[in-house]
């Protein structure tokens, strides 16, 4: 697992991803069902928001919990099927076996960064 040492807050992560995606924050505190008010304060660090808004949050944002809060830099949808059945196989692997797929995985983004430039 890669922990994260870029040292962004929750509410930094939070705002990063609201505007790379480019989303309104009321909008998005309405979904959560916060006030506007609330959102903001999460943004800037003023609150920290509660464990099942921090879930619907990274719904929303598509990441994972563990992104927000800071245990990874890899901001990966746990609602993406190919991604869970890809870690539930890698979970199953013995370790010799998982180098190799790294390494694989490792050589396909080599290939597809060439062919992208």
């Amino acid at each position: 697992m890669s922990i994260s040492t870029d040292n962004t807050t929750i509410g930094e992560r939070i705002r990063s991803l609201r505007l790379k995606k480019k989303l309104q924050a009321a909008d998005l505190a309405g979904q959560v069902h916060v006030t506007k008010q609330a959102w903001s304060h999460y943004e800037y660090n003023r609150r920290t928001p509660a464990l099942p808004v921090l879930v619907c949050i990274a719904r929303m944002l598509s990441v994972s919990l563990d992104y927000l809060a800071w245990r990874t830099d890899i901001p990966y949808n746990p609602d993406d099927e190919d991604f869970v059945n890809l870690m539930k196989a890698f979970v199953d692997l013995k370790p010799e076996d998982r180098k190799k797929l790294v390494k694989t995985a490792e050589e396909l983004g080599k290939e597809q960064e060439k062919n992208d430039n």
